[in-house]
């Protein structure tokens, strides 16, 4: 499987590389959504920095983005961020980002370290520390 996820005190990191399939971003969401942790997670960044190559549209997109409001109902919390610096998956990233019903609680970023920096001056994540 092309992720790794990195479980952190109140979040997770998760990095995504190689060829990856819209499949293989399902599956990793699921372990996420499965553990018993979700409830109380507060972030999840993830980064596609590191994928060579995929074939996702915009339309598998919009089911991620079924999956990802199905797990808000389980954790309504939680703060989204997602890193990218190829062109065709920022533009899928957008996408996932306009269609969310939660667009408020999504980042989309190019670099970790923004993200990261988003994630923890949230007005959200300030809240709850």
């Amino acid at each position: 499987m092309p992720y790794q996820i990195e479980w952190e005190p109140n979040g997770l990191r998760c990095r995504v590389y190689g060829q990856a399939s819209i499949t293989d971003v399902v599956q990793m969401f699921e372990e996420v959504a499965s553990h018993p942790r979700f409830v109380n997670l507060r972030y999840r960044i993830t980064d596609f920095s590191d994928v060579t190559s995929h074939q996702s549209s915009e339309g598998e997109v919009e089911d991620v983005v079924g999956l990802d409001f199905a797990h808000s109902l389980t954790n309504a919390q939680m703060l989204k961020a997602a890193v990218a610096t190829d062109p065709s998956i920022l533009i899928l990233l957008n996408h996932w980002s306009k269609t969310n019903a939660h667009p408020e609680r999504l980042g989309v970023f190019q670099s970790l370290t923004e993200a990261t920096e988003w994630v923890f001056k949230h007005p959200l994540m300030l809240k709850w520390n």
